[in-house]
């Protein structure tokens, strides 16, 4: 049995080690896995070092705000798998469950990158004075949520060997439960919609909505519900649906 890095071994453990199968594994897997930490390591520190650098020294104040989102450093956890899923094909036996969870590992990890990319674009467009009318944030909010079902199906299929169009088209028979578990991410998305196109409500508008003793400034409008700090200054939040299937007073 042929060592992947059996050359930098002398030549008596590498005899001992080629006569037996599990040995040569093991040693393998322990010397791939050693050089995927210090590839996780050495991009760890490029991040935490030259990109702070580079952002830091940058007139551009967006990739500041990527940064602060740790969309880089979430970037460099998926350094490890690929050094590990490249290396696999050198490895003792099939290893097929192995890439398997690496696969599933990288999609869960970039299922992570996309939701900083998202929250760091609305904190980007929440800067712009268009954002006190036109709120994002449910959008946004609803946007990740069909990434990680995506996501979600990726790993599943990958898991299971299965076509990713399968399993979607087993969702079909299940939409009577989806609507039912996501019937009040729907009611908000609708209601989010609404309320932007409308222009009903918006960030430092002073409404007054008595079922809920809402009376004060909207301070964040989201995919599910609707903050207004009151002036006595308690916070009451509102599902965002609500705003469409009740009557509220907005002194603007």
């Amino acid at each position: 049995m042929e060592l992947l890095f059996g050359q930098f071994l002398p030549e008596n453990i590498r005899n001992l080690l080629s006569e037996n199968i599990w040995l040569t594994a093991l040693f393998d897997v322990l010397v791939v896995f050693l050089i995927s930490f210090i590839s996780w390591f050495a991009a760890k520190k490029f991040v935490n070092t030259f990109v702070k650098f580079a952002v830091e020294r940058s007139k551009n104040s967006w990739d500041d705000v990527f940064y602060r989102n740790k969309v880089f450093t979430k970037l460099a956890n998926t350094v490890p798998a690929i050094v590990i899923y490249l290396f696999s094909p050198y490895l003792t036996g099939e290893h097929i469950l192995l890439k398997k969870l690496l696969i599933s590992y990288i999609v869960v990890v970039l299922l992570a990158v996309f939701r900083s990319v998202g929250n760091a674009c609305l904190e980007i467009y929440e800067t712009f004075e268009i954002s006190k009318d036109k709120p994002l944030k449910g959008i946004v909010q609803v946007l990740n949520i069909i990434i990680y079902l995506l996501g979600i199906i990726v790993i599943l299929a990958v898991l299971v060997d299965k076509s990713p169009a399968m399993l979607l088209s087993g969702l079909g028979a299940m939409t009577a439960i989806l609507m039912l578990i996501f019937r009040d991410t729907i009611l908000g998305f609708v209601a989010g919609i609404q309320i932007i196109s409308n222009n009903s409500i918006r960030k430092g508008d002073w409404i007054v909505m008595n079922k809920y003793e809402a009376d004060g400034e909207v301070i964040d409008i989201a995919l599910h519900s609707v903050k207004v700090q009151n002036w006595d200054k308690t916070i009451v939040s509102i599902p965002t649906h609500k705003f469409l299937e009740e009557s509220f007073t907005n002194w603007r």
